[in-house]
This record gives C-alpha cells, structure tokens and sequence, in this order.
C-alpha cells in the first residue's frame, strides 16, 4: 500500500495499480527483494492479537482461492487455536461476490465465529475507500465491539 503510493509519488508508476507489475520487475532485476516470510505460525499471530487486547479475524478467506471444504476445515482448525471471526463483507471480492458473502456467513454461524468486513483499503486518501461491490452492514461493528469488550472484561 504505502510503497505503491510511494512510487506514484516519485513518478516510478502512472497510477496505484501498477505497483504489482513495476514490483515484479525490480525484484526480477535484483533491485528489490522478495517480501520476506514472517515466519510465525497461526496459533502463535493469534496469541499475539489476544495478548495486545485484540480480537483475530481471518481477513478475506476467499482470496485464498480454496475449495469451500478445504477453507472451512481450515478456518475450523484456527478458531480451535483461537480464532475469534471472520471477514465476509470484503469490498473486493468481485467475480461471486453475493455466494461468497453467503457461503462465509454460514460458515461463521456453523463455527459460532463473529463475522466482519472491511475495505482492504491501503491508500492514505480518503477517496475511494468505500468503492466495491458490497457495503458493510452497520450492526457488525456494534457486534464486534460487544465481543472486544466482554474480551477485555
């Protein structure tokens, strides 16, 4: 996010959505290094989240690319190591947005997890932060800041 609008600003790319190609190329040419893995497990980023009074959501599952099976073992798994919800109002889910939706609310409800939504917005401008598909229901914050405070006692 930062570092795409970071190369707009300094004229290394045209617009925000050509960070992802102009990225490949100086990592293809050895000026620029590969995202490094952080190396911390799920259990271990969900403690963390807990231990700083935060509430773990699994962001977007959808992006995953994951059979609906696979992802709900998965997200299963995660909420027995902690998990506290999940992401299903996702603005940029664009191919099936409604099924996906859907499909992730039953999940949650089926898991007992909270449910939340985001923009996955990474600009520093307020324009555009609410552009996609679906907008996020209202009662999800008031439900999740039930949770976060029942959390904190």
């Amino acid at each position: 996010g930062a570092f795409g609008e970071y190369m707009v600003q300094e004229g290394m790319i045209e617009t925000f959505a050509d960070r992802k190609k102009m990225t490949k190329q100086l990592v293809a040419e050895g000026k620029m290094i590969k995202k490094p893995e952080f190396g911390i497990s799920a259990e271990e980023a969900i403690e963390a989240i807990h231990e700083a009074g935060g509430l773990a959501i699994l962001a977007h599952p959808y992006r995953m690319k994951l059979t609906d099976n696979v992802l709900f073992e998965g997200i299963k798994e995660l909420k027995s190591k902690g998990l506290d919800g999940v992401e299903a109002h996702y603005t940029n889910y664009k191919k099936d947005a409604m099924l996906q939706i859907a499909k992730t609310l039953r999940m949650a409800a089926a898991l007992d997890l909270l449910v939340s939504g985001g923009s996955d917005y990474h600009k520093d401008k307020p324009e555009g932060r609410f552009q996609g598909n679906e907008a996020v229901p209202g009662n999800l914050l008031e439900s999740l800041k039930r949770a976060h405070f029942a959390r904190l006692g």
